[in-house]
């Protein structure tokens, strides 16, 4: 980690004294590297689109606080609170606005799905999982599949193997295009004892990473390298 610190600050000292010496000017070459770095994070890494995403995230959660306290019966804020607090893993206080919109919501297939995601993780599982199946009932779509997924998920740590293999598959047959899922099967194919069929959801991950899109590729980019890793140490 020194090194590749190291070499990156001479790789940039020596970057900012051509520069200087090509324009005479110090501030230009800052702003020319510091353009170079936000090009590069905006075509590969997507860090300042996530910086940017987490503070508009605390904007809109402060603003739909503000609309329930003054209508603690707007529905569509709260379940709107509830699904930014269980994607910013605040289970517990996405519970408590979501149980305040569900009655007036049963019927939605978001608020039934992210009031399940937080019952998962605040130890009401029977009843989150039945919340999210009510969810894919209405809508067996919804996110693109991600329901699938995330029940996958926890049948997998909780090494319920074939509701995790079942699960999982309904997921790739709606996104066959999502490094995390081939991930998450080739996780539970290890468990099984399947080695060759672990790897191949391995190398799946990390080749529909390649063919993805640039915006889809900082997404994937996690799982992919990770999938990656595991074909190498096997």
């Amino acid at each position: 980690m020194t090194f590749t610190f190291g070499a990156l600050m001479l790789r940039n000292i020596f970057l900012f004294s051509i520069l200087t010496m090509l324009f005479g000017n110090p501030l230009i070459a800052i702003l020319i590297i510091v353009a170079i770095y936000l090009a590069f994070d905006v075509r590969y890494l997507g860090v300042t689109r996530r910086l940017f995403g987490l503070i508009q995230d605390e904007s809109t959660i402060r603003d739909l606080k503000q609309q329930v306290a003054i209508n603690p019966s707007n529905a569509s804020a709260l379940k709107d609170l509830g699904r930014l607090c269980v994607r910013k893993k605040r289970y517990q206080t996405a519970r408590h606005y979501l149980e305040q919109a569900i009655d007036r919501l049963e019927d939605s297939d978001e608020a039934n799905y992210f009031l399940g995601r937080a019952y998962l993780k605040t130890g009401r599982e029977d009843e989150g999982i039945a919340r999210i199946h009510k969810a894919l009932a209405l809508n067996p779509r919804l996110l693109y599949g991600e329901p699938y997924l995330r029940l996958g998920e926890y049948y997998l740590e909780h090494d319920k193997r074939t509701k995790a293999l079942n699960m999982l598959n309904h997921f790739k047959e709606i996104h066959s295009s999502s490094s995390e899922g081939f991930y998450q099967l080739g996780l539970l194919y290890l468990k099984l004892d399947d080695h060759e069929k672990a790897q191949e959801m391995f190398r799946k991950a990390y080749e529909v990473f390649k063919v993805s899109p640039w915006y889809k590729k900082k997404i994937d980019r996690p799982w992919a390298w990770k999938a990656w890793l595991k074909t190498k140490i096997g």
